[in-house]
């Protein structure tokens, strides 16, 4: 049996990694101009010292 079966090719992973990358920073653009959704996640995490 053989790893490189069961691991996706670089491409893959660089590919997943940009699509990761790309809807983490537009979530967090959409969410800092829009107010209410700030409120939503604010509401909705855990107290930490930013609060």
């Amino acid at each position: 049996m053989e790893i490189k079966k069961f691991l996706p090719s670089i491409p893959q992973i660089s590919r997943e990694a940009l699509a990761i990358l790309a809807a983490t920073l537009l979530a967090s653009w959409v969410i800092s101009k829009v107010p209410a959704w700030q409120k939503l996640v604010r509401d909705n995490s855990p107290p930490n010292p930013f609060n």
